[in-house]
C-alpha cells in the first residue's frame, strides 16, 4: 500500500456562538473561522431554504445524478477524476469511467477508473472526487456510511484536509466506513463540500488502478435557513506529475486564500479569477485547498482543493556542438543540464565513455575525468581499426540514478606519430654505451617498443619505455665491425616506427661478477667472505681494486689488490665488523680501475643483531671432585636461542645441559690426575642463522692443589636418573596425618676421607642435604632420608629422619641422629681410620598437598670436623613435574 506523505495542520473551526433555541428555529449568527480569522458572517434571518430531505444526495459509484446504476464504459455522473500521476496511455479526460475490475460490481455500484476495462496505467495516486451541496443542512449532523474497494489503497480527503484511511479496502477486499463526528465535520462548509478518495496504484510496473464506492447511507438535520445561493467554482484536474498551476474560477467575486503551508502563491487576492502556483520542487505528494470567501456581503464559500504529485525524477539533457563522425584524437564538446532538482542541489553531471566498438586503441576519453562539469571535451580513439559510435554518459552528480547519454560516430584511421632522438650514427666502440628516446604524438597509448637488428651488436634496456623516456644502447665486446639498427616503434600501432643505423667497433673492456654478492654478518668482530670474478676482454696493462661505502666500523681486505688485465682472476674480498656495526643493510661497492676506465660491482652486507653471549662466571677454580656451575647469559637474540656447551679437553665430566640448548651446565673434576691445571668452557648460541653461528661466550677452569684433611663426595646415581621405587624397602615414615605417596629416589655417595701429613685420616665428618625449591603452585613438602653405610669392614648403620621443608629457599639437615655424625662406621670411632666410605642416601619427598608443579632442586654437601677443612657441596639433580 502506499501511505500519502501529504497531511495539512490547518482545521476549518466553526463556531456557533448563539445556540439553537429550539427545533425549527433558525440560527441567529454564525461565525467561520479560519486559522482564527473571521473569513464570513451569515445572517440567519435572510430567509428560509425549501424543505430539503434528511437523505444526503451522495452517490455510489456508477450512478447516475438521481441515482441508478450506469452502465459499463460510461461517464459517471457524480465522480470526476481531478488528479493522477502521469499519462495513461489515452486522452487526458477529467472524466471517472465506469468499469469491471476485481471482485466485480454490485446491484447499486460499478467500479469507475480512467478507462473502459482493465487498462495498465501508471504507479501513483489517482484522485476521485464527488461534491455535495450542504447549504441547508446542520454540518455537525452529517453522516455517510459506505463501502469501499480500491485498488490498491484508498484514503479519504474533505476538503483537502486528510479525515480516514480505510483499512482493508483493497483491490479483492471490500470495507466499509462511517464520515461522522467532529473530525469529519470540522472541515464541511456551509455551501459545495469536495469529498476526495486518494486511490494509490502500487506496483513494480503499469496495472489497473481504480475503485468502487456503495453508499449505504448518507444523512443530515436540514436547516431551515434562506438559502442565498451556492458559490460554484470552476473543477480543474488532470496530469499533475511536479510541479505547476491551475486556473480557478468563481462564479462571483471572492477573496482567494491558500489552506494550509503547502507553500505556492496565488496569483490575485480577490477576483472571479486566480491562478495558484505549486513550489519548483516537490518531495512528496501534496493536496492544496484554495478557499474563495463571496465579497457581495452575502456569506458564501467555498474551497477547491489541487492535488500534486511529487516532482519527478531529474531529467538529464545532453546537447553537442558539432555532427557527423569524429576523426581519430578529434575532439567535441558536449553541455548538458539537469531538471528536476531539489533547490540549491547541484545541477552538474559526472561524465564518462560508457560503451564503444572494440579493437581500437580506446573508447576515447573526457577532459573532465570523474568530476561534476556542465560541459566537457571528448576526445576520439588515437587508433579506430572498428568503426562504430561511442556512448558517453551524463550522470547527475545530485543523484546517480538519474542520467542521459549521446552517441558520436567514429571514423577509422590514426593520429599517431613517433620520433627518435638523437640520429647518432657515429662508430660506437664495444663495451660503451649510447642514450636514445622517442616521443609519441597523438596517441592512447604513449609507450615505446625497442628492438635491435643486430642483437650480437649489444642490448638496449628497457625494452619498453614511455614516451620521452631515455633507453640504454650497450655495445656487446664484439671481434670485427658489426651493423645494427634500433627501431623505436609506436606500443599502440607498431607500424609506426622510427630508427637510427650506427656500426659496433671491437674495444677494450673488463667486467666484475660475484656468485654471492649478499652476505649477513653479525654486529660484531663478524667476517664474511665474497668470492669475485675479474674478466678483461683485451685490455692491457694493470687494474686496480679498491672498496668503497664500508659500513661505520668495518674493516676489509682483498687478494689480490692488484692484476694484469688479462684473462680471468679470481678475487677474496673479506668484510668484517666493527665493535659493532649498525644493524642495517649495506651496499659495499668493489672498483676496478684501469686509467680512465671504470667498472663497479655492487655487493650487499645485511648486518643483523645477533645479541650476546656471557658465561657465568667467567673463571672457576674446584678442587678434586667438586663441580663447578655456569650458565650462559644471553641477550638481544640470543636470548630466543639455547646454547651448545663444549670444552678443550676430554678431562671431567658434564653433568647438565650438554648440547641440549640449557643455559646451565655443571663440569664435575673426575679425575684430578688427568685434570690440566685450566680447561676452556665454551657456550655457543643454537640460532641457525649464518651470520650468527659464531656468537658463543667462554669461561675457565682451574685446577686446585689438593687439601689436607678435606674430604670428597661423589654421587654414582643422580636424582634425575630414573631407579626403581623398590630399591630400598622404606615405606611410609611419616605420620599418619601426611597422606599421599611417598617419591623415592635412590642415591649413592662416596665419601672419601683424605689422609694428613702422618698418614692418619680425618677422624670425623657429617653429610648434609639441602633442597631448594622454585617454581609455580609449590606445596609444602616433606622429605625423609636414611643413609646406609656399606662400606667393606663394616656392618650397615642405618638412621632416618622426617625432615619438614619450606616451599622457597634452601633446607639443610643433617642426616643421622646427631650434628656431626654419618663418617662412622657402626658407632665405632676406630672405623673412622677408613680412607674410603660409601653410604647409600634414600630421599624420600612427598607433598602435603597434591598438584605440585615446579622444580626441586637437591644439593647433597660433606663437612669434615675440621673448621679449616673446605666444604664440599654438590649438585645431585631435580624433581620435576606434578604429584
Amino acid at each position: 500500500m502506499h501511505a500519502l506523505a501529504a497531511r495539512l495542520s490547518v482545521h476549518l473551526l466553526i463556531l456557533y456562538l448563539l445556540v439553537v433555541p429550539g427545533f425549527g428555529q433558525t440560527l441567529s449568527k454564525e461565525y467561520i473561522r479560519l486559522n482564527g480569522r473571521v473569513i464570513a458572517i451569515e445572517n440567519a434571518n435572510a430567509g428560509y431554504c425549501a424543505a430539503a430531505p434528511t437523505n444526503l444526495p451522495f452517490r455510489s459509484t456508477g450512478n447516475t445524478t438521481a441515482g441508478a446504476l450506469a452502465g459499463d464504459g460510461t461517464v459517471d455522473a457524480n465522480f470526476k477524476l481531478v488528479s493522477y500521476p502521469g499519462p495513461y496511455g489515452g486522452a487526458s479526460t477529467t472524466d471517472a469511467i465506469t468499469t469491471a475490475l476485481s471482485l466485480g460490481n454490485t446491484a447499486n455500484a460499478r467500479w469507475i477508473s480512467t478507462h473502459a476495462g482493465a487498462v495498465d496505467v501508471a504507479t501513483g495516486i489517482y484522485v476521485f472526487r464527488q461534491q455535495i451541496d450542504l447549504s441547508c443542512y446542520n454540518l455537525s449532523t452529517v453522516s455517510i456510511t459506505a463501502k469501499l474497494v480500491a485498488d490498491n489503497a484508498g484514503e479519504i480527503y474533505v476538503n483537502g484536509r486528510p479525515v480516514t484511511t480505510v483499512p482493508g479496502a483493497t483491490y479483492n477486499q471490500e470495507a466499509t466506513f462511517t464520515l461522522s463526528g467532529a473530525t469529519f465535520t470540522q472541515y464541511l462548509l456551509p455551501g459545495v463540500n469536495e469529498i476526495d478518495f486518494l486511490i494509490s496504484n502500487t506496483g513494480s510496473s503499469p496495472n489497473p488502478v481504480g475503485m468502487r464506492l456503495e453508499v449505504t447511507s448518507a444523512s443530515a438535520t436540514p436547516v431551515p435557513a434562506n438559502a442565498t445561493g451556492v458559490l460554484q467554482l470552476s473543477n480543474p484536474g488532470g496530469n499533475r506529475s511536479g510541479p505547476g498551476s491551475e486556473t480557478i474560477t468563481a462564479s462571483e467575486s471572492v477573496n482567494w486564500s491558500v489552506v494550509g503551508s503547502s507553500g505556492g502563491s496565488l496569483s490575485a487576492a480577490t477576483g472571479t479569477t486566480t491562478t495558484y502556483s505549486s513550489p519548483t520542487y516537490l518531495s512528496t505528494f501534496i493536496a492544496v485547498p484554495i478557499l474563495a470567501a463571496s465579497t457581495t456581503g452575502t456569506p458564501r464559500t467555498a474551497i477547491r482543493t489541487l492535488y500534486f504529485n511529487p516532482t519527478g525524477s531529474g531529467v538529464v539533457t545532453v546537447t553537442s556542438t558539432g555532427s557527423g563522425n569524429l576523426s581519430p584524437y578529434a575532439t567535441r564538446e558536449f553541455s548538458a543540464s539537469v531538471a528536476n532538482v531539489p533547490p540549491g542541489q547541484s545541477t552538474l553531471v559526472k561524465w564518462s565513455v560508457l560503451s564503444g566498438p572494440s579493437g581500437n586503441s580506446s573508447q576515447g576519453s573526457v577532459s573532465t575525468g570523474t568530476s561534476c562539469s556542465s560541459t566537457t571535451t571528448y576526445r576520439a580513439p588515437s587508433t579506430v581499426n572498428t568503426i562504430g559510435s561511442v556512448t558517453l554518459k551524463a550522470e547527475s552528480c545530485y543523484s546517480s540514478s538519474v542520467s542521459s547519454t549521446a552517441t558520436v560516430a567514429l571514423s577509422a584511421g590514426s593520429s599517431v606519430g613517433i620520433s627518435l632522438t638523437p640520429k647518432n650514427t657515429a662508430n660506437l666502440t664495444g663495451g660503451t654505451t649510447r642514450t636514445f628516446s622517442a616521443t609519441v604524438t597523438n596517441a592512447d597509448n604513449t609507450n615505446v617498443t625497442w628492438t635491435n637488428s643486430a642483437g650480437s651488436s649489444g642490448s638496449i634496456s628497457p625494452t619498453t619505455s614511455s614516451s620521452g623516456q631515455s633507453v640504454t644502447f650497450t655495445a656487446a665486446a664484439v671481434s670485427t665491425n658489426t651493423g645494427t639498427t634500433v627501431t623505436a616503434a609506436s606500443a599502440e600501432r607498431t607500424s609506426v616506427t622510427d630508427n637510427v643505423s650506427f656500426t659496433v667497433v671491437p674495444g677494450v673492456d673488463f667486467s666484475l661478477t660475484s656468485s654471492g654478492a649478499t652476505k649477513s654478518a653479525a654486529t660484531i668482530n663478524s667476517k664474511v667472505t665474497y668470492s669475485i670474478q675479474y674478466t678483461s676482454t683485451g685490455a692491457t696493462g694493470q687494474v686496480n681494486f679498491s672498496v668503497l661505502n664500508l659500513p661505520p666500523g668495518a674493516t676489509r681486505n682483498f687478494n689480490p689488490p692488484s692484476a694484469t688485465n688479462q684473462g680471468t682472476v679470481a678475487i677474496t674480498l673479506d668484510v668484517t665488523t666493527g665493535t659493532p656495526t649498525p644493524v642495517g643493510t649495506y651496499t659495499i661497492t668493489f672498483r676496478a680501475t684501469n686509467g680512465t676506465l671504470t667498472r663497479d660491482l655492487p655487493l650487499t652486507l645485511v648486518v643483523v643483531d645477533c645479541g650476546t653471549i656471557v658465561v657465568d662466571p667467567p673463571s672457576a677454580t674446584v678442587y678434586p671432585y667438586q663441580m663447578a656451575n655456569f650458565t650462559a647469559k644471553r641477550t638481544g637474540a640470543a636470548a630466543s636461542y639455547g646454547v651448545t656447551w663444549k670444552r678443550n679437553t676430554t678431562a671431567g665430566n658434564w653433568f647438565d645441559g650438554v648440547n641440549n640448548g640449557d643455559p646451565m651446565i655443571s663440569y664435575y673434576t673426575s679425575d684430578p690426575a688427568t685434570q690440566p691445571a685450566s680447561v676452556l668452557v665454551t657456550a655457543t648460541t643454537l640460532n641457525p642463522l649464518d651470520a650468527c653461528k659464531a656468537i658463543e661466550g667462554t669461561a675457565t677452569v682451574a685446577k686446585a692443589s689438593y687439601v689436607p684433611n678435606a674430604l670428597s663426595l661423589l654421587y654414582t646415581n643422580p636424582m634425575n636418573v630414573s631407579v626403581p621405587v623398590n630399591v630400598a624397602k622404606f615405606y611410609d615414615y611419616g605420620a599418619a596425618s601426611q597422606n599421599g605417596s611417598w617419591t623415592i629416589r635412590f642415591i649413592q655417595l662416596e665419601v672419601r676421607n683424605t689422609l694428613d701429613a702422618q698418614g692418619a685420616p680425618t677422624y670425623a665428618c657429617a653429610v648434609n642435604f639441602d633442597v631448594y625449591t622454585a617454581g609455580a603452585n609449590m606445596a609444602p613438602m616433606y622429605a625423609q632420608a636414611r643413609v646406609a653405610n656399606s662400606a667393606s669392614g663394616g656392618s650397615s648403620a642405618d638412621s632416618t629422619a622426617i625432615l619438614p621443608l619450606s616451599t622457597t629457599g634452601y633446607n639443610t639437615q643433617v642426616i643421622g641422629t646427631g650434628s656431626s655424625f654419618n663418617c662412622e662406621l657402626d658407632g665405632n670411632v676406630s672405623r673412622h681410620m677408613m680412607s674410603t666410605n660409601i653410604f647409600n642416601l634414600h630421599m624420600n619427598l612427598k607433598m602435603k598437598n597434591s598438584g605440585f608443579i615446579g622444580t626441586m632442586r637437591v644439593y647433597v654437601s660433606s663437612y669434615g670436623i675440621d673448621v679449616n677443612e673446605p666444604a664440599i657441596r654438590q649438585y645431585v639433580g631435580t624433581f620435576t613435574g606434578t604429584n
